[in-house]
């Protein structure tokens, strides 16, 4: 797979690969993971607040793709198993963390 980077570290390899269409349930659940404390004490139904996360989720979405068209959109996996994802855009010499998030220990 084109630009796949595989990691060596004391816990062994992670594998840096480019974000798929396939992997859009799991990065709404990784937004999710990290974005639902800031709903949880609104005043509004469960239903409300996960209509809320999608389309901020959306939105969040476009931008980076809008905004970082030529950016790396990657998914971090260890064994297969997606755990997060990294968005890195390089312009002018400059390189920038667009996004660098992880699913949270359960």
């Amino acid at each position: 797979m084109t630009g796949v980077v595989v990691l060596e570290t004391t816990k062994g390899p992670f594998t840096l690969r480019p974000q798929r269409p396939d992997d859009a349930d799991f990065l709404y659940a990784l937004f999710r993971s990290h974005m639902l404390a800031s709903v949880a004490a609104m005043p509004v139904d469960a239903a409300m607040k996960e209509s809320l996360l999608a389309r901020q989720f959306r939105s969040q979405t476009t931008t980076y793709r809008t905004n970082y068209a030529d950016a790396r959109f990657d998914i971090l996996e260890g064994d297969g198993v997606p755990f997060g994802q990294l968005v890195l855009h390089e312009a002018d010499g400059v390189a920038t963390f667009v996004d660098f998030a992880l699913m949270p220990d359960e």
